[in-house]
């Protein structure tokens, strides 16, 4: 879909800046509704309730919301019996209760778009009146070739851009900026590698109940105890967001949350113009069950916190979910920046609203071992002395020395033994923690849906 300048002709695209149209040609700025898009629409049957109902205790999830407080809690000692038969609590729809009031009884109407297509990975992106682009924003390649024009459903939201490129741009750089041990190739990235993509998403508003019971141990005094707790409640999540790409995974997409839905707007084509949009292939009976997981996830989250003590165990749970309204297919905005290290490439992504940068960023591993054997070496340059006197003041001198220089000497080592400990703790767990994000932003994370698809699987 293309738009035209009104005053000179030109080709204009949507500027997230002043969230209104723009001509590079004249200088023109346009409002957003002065472009209408007229189609027909068209009638689509809605989701069956019997698809959008069940216990879904045992199906694989392809994957935030707000919630509401759960009910009531009980706490038993370690000795009492649990009866088999007992009732947790009745199966509850949630007729009654609202979701989104402007939500459409008819599925939104199709809308033409060019699609190409990765010839590596199999990713598809919808192209909106910007240069196609020559690697896939996805794995890298420089294999993206044009494959056809496509009707798709057309979203009913959509959340405009509002970070522009040259934000994106130096969110990224002050990330990579400052990291000792990147690389420079990453630091000096190519910023034509930098595309604005539109992600598909569906919002669910779901209905999740539960009961459960909570193995749980509790100190008491120098004892510890075994208890069994008793939950139940239910929650509301009216908003709860499940991308709709099976190239994103679920961890990728839920580092790139929140979004503001405060700033949901319907859905208008000339948003997309300048950008381009992921094609879709999840199917809303899908991300029902991806929002009931989520759902489920974040429920049990908040029971076990009111639980008391530690080793903390779901025994046994009795959920039941019902989504209350069919979900709501919209757009959100991302900046994608792929780049390859070592023959390997690697995505950062911008949240296109808030700004957040989500992604991992290879590490140069030489560097990092060579400031740890200098770390370690200046530690043992300082440690060594003061280990060496305390010996010497212990058992080495035969002097006599009072009980509280030894306690002071005693002490002093104990606190240097822990203080290194908490040192290397806390090293390994943040270490573990860039190891995990850089995973996330590899090939493997990002394009292992895809590749299970074009496998069958």
């Amino acid at each position: 879909m293309i738009q035209f300048c009104k005053n000179c002709g030109a080709k204009i695209v949507f500027d997230p800046k002043t969230n209104c149209m723009y001509c590079d040609n004249c200088g023109s700025f346009f409002d957003v509704s002065e472009y209408q898009i007229e189609e027909g629409y068209q009638e689509d049957a809605p989701v069956p309730q019997s698809q959008l109902y069940g216990d879904y205790a045992n199906t694989p999830a392809h994957g935030g919301g707000q919630q509401q407080a759960y009910g009531s809690q009980q706490t038993y000692g370690s000795g009492q019996q649990y009866g088999s038969q007992q009732t947790y609590g009745t199966q509850q729809q949630y007729a009654g209760q609202q979701g989104y009031t402007d939500q459409q009884a008819y599925a939104p109407p199709d809308m033409e778009c060019y699609i190409y297509r990765c010839g590596s990975c199999g990713a598809e992106i919808s192209i909106n009146n910007v240069e196609a682009s020559t690697f896939c924003v996805y794995c890298g390649n420089p294999n993206v070739v044009f494959s056809r024009v496509a009707k798709i459903k057309r979203p009913q939201k959509i959340i405009p851009f509002s970070v522009t490129w040259q934000q994106a741009e130096m969110l990224i750089r002050a990330k990579v900026r400052d990291g000792f041990f990147i690389p420079n190739e990453i630091k000096n990235f190519r910023v034509e590698m930098l595309r604005g993509i539109y992600i598909p998403y569906y919002i669910t508003c779901i209905g999740y109940r539960d009961a459960m019971e909570v193995k749980s141990t509790v100190k008491r005094g120098k004892n510890s105890e075994t208890i069994y707790s008793l939950r139940s409640g239910y929650c509301v999540f009216d908003r709860m967001t499940t991308d709709a790409s099976r190239r994103l995974t679920d961890a990728t997409s839920e580092k790139l949350e929140p979004f503001n839905m405060q700033e949901l707007k319907d859905f208008n084509e000339n948003y997309l113009t300048g950008f381009y949009a992921d094609v879709s292939d999840v199917e809303p009976q899908e991300a029902c069950v991806t929002a009931y997981w989520r759902a489920r996830g974040l429920f049990e989250e908040e029971i076990l916190k009111s639980v008391e003590g530690s080793s903390k165990k779901i025994l046994q749970q009795y959920p039941e979910y019902i989504v209350q309204t069919e979900p709501m297919k919209t757009m959100f905005p991302a900046w994608f920046l792929t780049f390859r290290y070592k023959d390997r490439p690697y995505t950062i992504l911008v949240n296109g609203q808030t700004g957040k940068v989500v992604g991992g960023i290879p590490w140069n591993k030489t560097k990092f071992i060579t400031l740890f054997l200098i770390i370690a070496v200046l530690l043992s340059i300082i440690l060594i002395p003061i280990l060496k006197g305390y010996f010497i003041l212990e058992f080495g001198s035969g002097r006599r020395y009072s009980s509280s220089s030894n306690d002071s000497s005693g002490k002093l080592l104990v606190y240097i033994v822990i203080g290194a400990g908490l040192a290397i703790s806390a090293g390994v767990t943040k270490l573990k923690r860039v190891l995990k994000s850089i995973r996330l932003a590899s090939e493997s994370s990002l394009t292992s849906f895809v590749s299970k698809r074009q496998k069958g699987g």
